[in-house]
């Protein structure tokens, strides 16, 4: 009982870590995706709360990438896929 209790605990702090490079990369393509936009002198706002990773997108330049498509959805910009079909931000 001691052991299985032992491996939780240390297995919880990496769990917790995983999505902390995703939320940082949000972050920061989120301002970077509105300042694309706006321009570079322009104040970036908040940025919201990171969605949730896809399975394989949970490393911060998975993050840096949603984060810039929602930044520039957050500053106006209809974005489109090769096919013409807009993009819907997540």
């Amino acid at each position: 009982m001691k052991k299985l209790l032992l491996m939780v605990l240390l297995c919880l702090p990496v769990v917790a870590m995983a999505g902390e490079d995703f939320d940082r990369g949000y972050a920061l393509g989120f301002k970077e995706g509105y300042l694309k936009v706006e321009g570079q002198l322009s104040i970036a706002p908040i940025c919201p709360i990171p969605p949730i990773p896809g399975i394989g997108e949970d490393t911060f330049f998975g993050g840096y990438n949603q984060g810039f498509i929602d930044g520039m959805a957050e500053a106006g910009v209809k974005l489109k896929n090769e096919d013409g079909e807009d993009i819907e931000p997540e």
